[in-house]
């Protein structure tokens, strides 16, 4: 039982520390995605997620961003698993730049951060919400 608690305590902290970061700071770095279910059909609802902007700059991140979201295509059947797979790339690329910060390297710590590439601890939270659309 103390395992468990400590295991939640700890997710609740890292929860805390997110809304933190989001709340105390304007700069926010946002992700949008959508996702068709048929050719030719305009999507109804988009996910959205917000990061805090740590203000620096590392080569390669948009590369890896794009790749993990690409490897978690196959699993996207609908807007819920489309938010999981946004939540889970996000997280994996925090878990590689708070590596690389650490190691106080140059290049991403891709390698370094495998385990949590596998199996990123998800902290933002993508929110889906409706495409309204204008009519003329």
């Amino acid at each position: 039982a103390t395992a468990t608690a400590t295991a939640n305590d700890s997710e609740e902290k890292e929860k805390d520390k997110a809304k933190a970061q989001t709340s105390n700071t304007g700069d926010l770095i946002h992700i949008v995605a959508t996702r068709c279910t048929a050719e030719g059909t305009l999507p109804t609802e988009y996910v959205h997620l917000a990061v805090p902007d740590r203000k620096l700059y590392l080569s390669g991140t948009g590369d890896l961003i794009t790749a993990l979201l690409l490897a978690h295509m196959d699993s996207v059947t609908d807007a819920a698993s489309l938010a999981t797979a946004v939540e889970q790339s996000v997280a994996s690329v925090q878990a590689v730049i708070d590596r690389t910060l650490a190691a106080k390297r140059r290049e991403l710590s891709i390698v370094q951060a495998r385990e949590e590439i596998v199996s990123p601890k998800v902290v933002f939270k993508a929110v889906r919400r409706p495409i309204v659309l204008m009519k003329d």
